[in-house]
C-alpha cells in the first residue's frame, strides 16, 4: 500500500493541494477581505467566495488526506523532535479545515443567500454583517493555523539538528 509511485503521487497532490489552500487563505485573510470590507463587500466580493470556496474546501480535504497517507506510512513511529513538529503541522492543518468547514462555509452559504435580492431590513443588515464578521474571524483563523503548518512542514526534517 505505501509503495513508492503511491507516496509520490501523494505527495504531488500534497503539495500543489496545501499550496493552492494556504495561498487561497493568506490572499483572502492579507487583502481581498480588507478590499471587501473597505469597498462595503457587494456583488464582487460574493461572486469571488462562490470560487474560491468550493476550491479551498476541496484542496483543504485533498491535502488533509493525502497528508494523512504520508504520515502513516512514512513517519507515524517517528518521535524525535522533527516527528513532533510534523505531528503538530499536521494537527494545525486539520484545525484549520475544521474551523473552514465548521465555522466559515455555513456563515459564507448563508452570507451568500442573505446577499441575494430581498427586503433591506435592519435585521438583514444586522445579520449580513455579523456573518461577515464569522467568515472574516474563520479566514483569519484558518489562515494562521496553515501558517503554522506550512512552517512545520518545511522545517521538521531539519530540527533534528538542533538537539
Amino acid at each position: 500500500m505505501f509503495d513508492i509511485a503511491f507516496i509520490v503521487l501523494a505527495r504531488a497532490i500534497h503539495v500543489i493541494a496545501g499550496v493552492t489552500w494556504a495561498g487561497a487563505m493568506f490572499l483572502l485573510a492579507a487583502a481581498i477581505l480588507p478590499a471587501a470590507r473597505d469597498a462595503g463587500g457587494g456583488a464582487w466580493f460574493g461572486a469571488l467566495m462562490r470560487r474560491i470556496g468550493p476550491l479551498s474546501g476541496i484542496s483543504a480535504l485533498l491535502t488533509v488526506l493525502s497528508g494523512a497517507y504520508l504520515f502513516f506510512g512514512l513517519h507515524a513511529h517517528d518521535v524525535t523532535l522533527g516527528g513532533w513538529v510534523l505531528r503538530t503541522g499536521a494537527m494545525a492543518a486539520v484545525l484549520a479545515m475544521v474551523v473552514g468547514f465548521a465555522v466559515g462555509r455555513p456563515a459564507g452559504l448563508e452570507l451568500a443567500r442573505l446577499q441575494q435580492p430581498g427586503e433591506d431590513t435592519p435585521e438583514r443588515r444586522q445579520r449580513i454583517g455579523m456573518l461577515g464578521r464569522r467568515v472574516a474571524l474563520s479566514v483569519r483563523a484558518t489562515a494562521g493555523l496553515m501558517a503554522l503548518s506550512v512552517l512545520a512542514m518545511g522545517v521538521f526534517r531539519y530540527v533534528v539538528a538542533l538537539g
